[in-house]
């Protein structure tokens, strides 16, 4: 096809062919026609070349493309070998401080087990010693409770002063004094009932804090130990926001709760169940039970002056006896 600027030109060239100045001007518009076509002719080869050039573009394009998702897909499996070595290694490394954590652990548990051998065995000795103790103190309290009895029939001989200094008490239940307070305050609040009526209501009242008092479910105490020449020794607090403890407050005042509450905790001391009373010798000045030790040389001491009063009778006896002798005469 002859481009459209090349057909003006040689429509205008065939125009003015007749002429003088037509044959100039058709030279010179040959020449520069000439020049122009040449030109038109080279802008369409480098189109043309420039489109096989953006087509050979494309293709090679098109082909690095598919390269470089051949390649991509080809690193996948790679980066999958990667990850699934690295996640092998740290399992690997994960197993291996499991391994080391449970080495640990045995070595633990055989160095608990070794105490706990060790412990048993000095908990088997400390039972034995404990219980061949108890046989031991048994047989003791035996010997005290002979002593006691013998010490009972001879007191009988003598003023109460003689023996008073053997408190035998009876922890566990309202004392003397806690009930004669409980017995005033109710003739105080009950003025017009007589006296008898008083005495029944009281022992009642008596009765039933006697049954709270060795009650399973009653104990306001809190219990701690500490250490006293490297034993455990237990530590006893009184718990006064228990609500029995504020029932008894609220009835018969704080001086007769803090008494009933006093009683509970020796009762604690002197017979760990709490579910009954006991006689025992009683320490006034260190609010516990007396050591056996200390009521053997308190029965020890009693006897003595107990058989030395006897001595002095049988002497008054005799003599009364040779000087009615002699006056008889």
């Amino acid at each position: 096809s002859i481009p459209r600027t090349f057909r003006v030109h040689f429509v205008s060239l065939f125009f003015f062919r007749s002429s003088p100045f037509s044959e100039v001007m058709a030279a010179s518009s040959a020449e520069g026609l000439g020049v122009e076509i040449e030109l038109q002719l080279r802008v369409a080869a480098l189109e043309a070349e420039n489109k096989a050039f953006r087509e050979m573009f494309a293709k090679e394009k098109n082909h690095t493309e598919k390269k470089q998702t051949m390649l991509a897909l080809e690193d996948i499996p790679k980066e999958k070998d990667h990850a699934e070595k690295q996640r092998m290694m740290a399992l690997e490394d994960k197993a291996k401080s499991a391994e080391q954590m449970a080495n640990t652990w045995k070595e633990k548990v055989a160095a608990t087990e070794s105490e706990a051998e060790m412990r048993d065995e000095l908990y088997s000795s400390l039972l034995a010693e404990s219980m061949e103790y108890k046989q031991k103190r048994g047989a003791f309290r035996r010997r005290i409770e002979d002593a006691w009895s013998m010490f009972d029939e001879l007191n009988r001989t003598l003023p109460w002063e003689k023996w008073e200094k053997l408190h035998i008490r009876r922890v566990g239940e309202v004392q003397h004094s806690t009930a004669e307070e409980m017995l005033g305050i109710m003739r105080s609040r009950n003025i017009t009932m007589d006296f008898e009526s008083i005495q029944m209501a009281f022992f009642e009242e008596v009765s039933e804090l006697n049954k709270l008092m060795i009650k399973a479910e009653f104990r306001p105490l809190k219990v701690t130990t500490t250490m006293e020449r490297g034993q455990e020794v237990p530590v006893y607090s009184i718990i006064y926001d228990d609500p029995e403890l504020v029932k008894i407050k609220e009835k018969w005042g704080e001086e007769i709760m803090f008494q009933f509450a006093e009683e509970r905790l020796y009762l604690e001391k002197v017979n760990a169940s709490g579910q009954h009373a006991v006689h025992v010798a009683w320490d006034d000045q260190k609010k516990d039970q007396m050591d056996d030790f200390d009521v053997a040389q308190k029965l020890v001491e009693i006897v003595r002056v107990l058989k030395a009063e006897n001595d002095k009778n049988k002497q008054k006896r005799r003599k009364l006896a040779g000087r009615a002798s002699t006056s008889q005469r």
